[in-house]
């Protein structure tokens, strides 16, 4: 893989050239609808607590040393909150009701490129907190919801290889959210009767 960057770096400058990537979450298949979920309505906000915000990741020289960045030319937090948004539909939820409020703070959304003898990876990390509330505002649950995107055995550090990294992550952070049984029970609780749903 060294040689590989070296020869890309020598030849045609990309390791120092900025790359510009589009990040879209896309649904897993098989997500089912829970029982009891149309009685709830709720809104759904989020808000970026990344330290890295300029760049979703870098590319590497043949050393491993950072490079150029690479950057998402959509706004992965307003990406983030939409995957969310369809999750919470697909499930059964009333967005954009009263009953409760989802604040989502993304706090990593950044994808890494690992060296290897013969080949490299490409590592997304992503993390998000997520805070529930009822109709009075008060908490009813705090969580914190992290996923790890790959992509091995690359030969470049290119912005399509991060972003298939990114994508990936991102598709299983929001699967994770979607299949936690007690966010799920939560959501259920703030039911307009104040009960859960059968």
């Amino acid at each position: 893989m060294r040689r590989l960057l070296l020869a890309c770096l020598l030849l045609g400058g990309c390791a120092l050239e900025r790359d510009y990537i589009e990040v879209r979450h896309v649904a897993a298949p098989g997500v089912q609808a829970i029982p009891g979920a149309s009685e709830v309505g709720v809104t759904v906000e989020t808000r970026d607590g990344r330290t890295i915000r300029d760049r979703v990741s870098n590319k590497i020289n043949g050393y491993g040393m950072e490079m150029a960045p690479i950057i998402s030319t959509n706004d992965v937090i307003a990406e983030t909150q939409r995957a969310v948004v369809e999750e919470l539909t697909s499930r059964g939820f009333r967005i954009g009701g009263s009953d409760a409020r989802l604040d989502v703070e993304v706090l990593r959304f950044f994808s890494q490129f690992r060296t290897g003898f013969f080949a490299g990876s490409a590592n997304a990390d992503l993390s998000v907190n997520v805070r529930l509330t009822d109709r009075s505002g008060r908490l009813v649950l705090a969580k914190t919801f992290t996923a790890e995107g790959i992509v091995p055995s690359l030969q470049l550090a290119t912005g399509a290889n991060a972003r298939l990294a990114l994508e990936d992550g991102l598709r299983k952070l929001i699967r994770m959210i979607g299949d936690d049984a007690e966010l799920a029970q939560a959501l259920l609780r703030v039911a307009p009767s104040g009960q859960p749903v059968s």
